[in-house]
């Protein structure tokens, strides 16, 4: 009797001994996964946006493409500047035959230098265009969208994408144009959210194209404001995410500015959304806790000592791995049970990671930097330039294009188009400095970052170079026929950050092909 008192006795103190830590870590968990989801939420809502940013980039980027091309184009040209009856039909039809690559059913219309609509594919008559901001912008060579308008034909609510006509000469004789009404967007916002996430999506005005879930935070009839220096931030080219309280409610804000059309892209989730999940996680593992400590207090007394040490010696050893003893040695496994096999798991797991690592740093073909490992340094060195104490000279973008690559592989076939771009790598690296940096976007696509730049000229005179060493490269014994276009830009002269310094070397190897192959083009400092 005595005996099953004491089994008792010792089952209430294991329970209530139990109960203790179990409660603390209820509330650690509570306050842990809170801090969990909103860095999950955080990241998520930060992919998203820059999801529907790459979306509309490339929507813009295809409508432009397409647009440019009619605009090129003999017939629509020659329409432009020499308008007759005789021209209308066959111009529409090229028009309607180019607006099915979109299947979208939005207006393209063909206008002349005045402002006149010519020709238009939903057969409305045209009007006269020449006091909206778009046509000004394109008659003036640029690529256009619009904020949000009203359309004086449908009067419906549109964005427009205009593009300029050039005639033979170069001048600007018209515009081509492609309509888009906000519902297109409203459609798009719609696919791309989930049900506790409203996204808005706004013109340059703050004119809301789209917005999903607008009950979320109000009245489901209206519109929910968003504070005005929030705006302020988004349309000041500023994105990220922060919690900020939107009409009243605490929430979750990712912002982003989209680089081709200046539209804020603006994503908001209800801060109680995230919380009310915590708590419904933290009910399910009480229940769970509280099983799981009457269970472990009938059986923890007779085999804590023997669990808790190899545990102990493993937590100890994951800690330096965790403070950067991974790189340089193993977690020291030393049992065989089920604490061993995370310890092997847990290397294999760092193994894993750390050739992971590699691979990505590396390209795999020419062993020269990959893309993002190119954009990683970048960074770096324009971080260090723009430190007080080193501050001095440009940092240099090459970008090299092998010329007609694709005719070597079509010709010598891929393995040895691949001997190819492993020679050039390597005689590349070898025309820079070790400190240098040195990389391969994509295909034939080659990138060189020089920081510490004084002197200009030696920078181009090193564009020469590498034009030089690809139309002197050889694969057993046998000329390639190859030769490499040069475009470069420089920091912080031609752009603030890597990206739009980046963009600035493109547009330079742009203009280096333009001339012919084996070119070169340096932008002015």
């Amino acid at each position: 009797m005595g005996r099953k008192n004491l089994k008792r006795k010792l089952f209430i103190l294991f329970v209530a001994i139990g109960m203790v830590p179990l409660i603390a870590v209820l509330v650690l968990s509570g306050f842990y996964r809170i801090s969990e989801m909103e860095r999950m939420a955080r990241e998520e809502m930060w992919t998203k946006t820059a999801a529907v940013d790459s979306h509309i980039t490339d929507r813009v980027n295809m409508n432009f493409y397409v647009m440019r091309t009619a605009a090129f184009m003999p017939s629509i040209r020659n329409y432009v500047e020499n308008t007759s009856p005789d021209g209308d039909v066959g111009v529409l039809n090229i028009l309607n035959d180019i607006n099915e690559i979109f299947r979208d059913g939005n207006l393209m219309a063909l206008t002349n230098a005045k402002g006149v609509q010519l020709v238009r594919t939903d057969n409305l008559p045209g009007v006269n265009i020449s006091k909206r901001g778009h046509f000004q912008k394109a008659i003036n060579g640029q690529d256009n969208v619009s904020n949000v308008i009203e359309s004086m034909a449908s009067n419906q609510k549109v964005v427009v994408f205009a593009s300029p006509v050039r005639n033979n000469a170069g001048a600007i004789v018209g515009l081509v144009q492609r309509n888009f009404t906000i519902a297109d967007y409203q459609h798009f916002v719609d696919s791309v959210s989930d049900a506790n996430t409203s996204i808005i999506l706004m013109d340059r005005e703050g004119e809301v194209l789209a917005q999903s879930n607008k009950h979320l935070l109000g009245d489901s009839k209206e519109r929910f404001t968003i504070p005005t220096q929030f705006v302020s931030k988004a349309m000041a080219g500023v994105f990220g995410v922060t919690r900020i309280e939107v009409n009243g409610v605490d929430s979750m804000v990712s912002y982003r500015r989209n680089h081709i059309t200046g539209w804020p892209i603006v994503m908001v989730k209800p801060y109680n959304y995230m919380v009310s999940r915590v708590n419904e996680e933290i009910s399910k593992l009480a229940t769970l806790g509280i099983i799981f400590t009457l269970l472990i207090s009938l059986t923890a007394y007779r085999f804590s000592g023997k669990t808790v040490k190899p545990i102990h010696d493993f937590i100890s050893n994951a800690r330096k791995v965790a403070s950067g003893g991974a790189d340089a040695e193993d977690v020291v496994i030393s049992t065989d049970d089920e604490v061993g096999e995370i310890a092997k798991a847990f290397n294999t797991m760092r193994t894993s990671r750390d050739a992971y690592r590699k691979e990505t740093e590396r390209d795999t073909l020419t062993g020269v930097y990959s893309k993002d490992a190119v954009e990683y340094i970048c960074k770096r060195k324009i971080d260090n330039f723009n430190e007080p104490d080193q501050n001095y000279g440009s940092i240099a973008f090459y970008i090299v294009d092998l010329d007609s690559f694709k005719d070597i592989n079509k010709t010598y076939g891929r393995l040895f188009g691949d001997r190819v771009l492993l020679e050039f790598a390597q005689k590349l690296s070898r025309l820079f400095r070790p400190l240098d940096c040195v990389g391969r976007l994509e295909g034939d696509e080659f990138i060189v970052v020089v920081d510490q730049v004084a002197d200009i000229d030696e920078i181009v005179e090193k564009a020469k170079h590498v034009i030089r060493m690809a139309a002197k490269i050889t694969i057993d014994e046998q000329p390639v026929n190859l030769s490499a276009s040069v475009g470069i830009a420089f920091f912080p002269q031609n752009g603030g950050d890597y990206e739009s310094v980046f963009r600035a070397a493109r547009q330079a190897i742009f203009v280096a092909k333009s001339k012919g192959k084996g070119s070169y083009h340096s932008l002015e400092v």
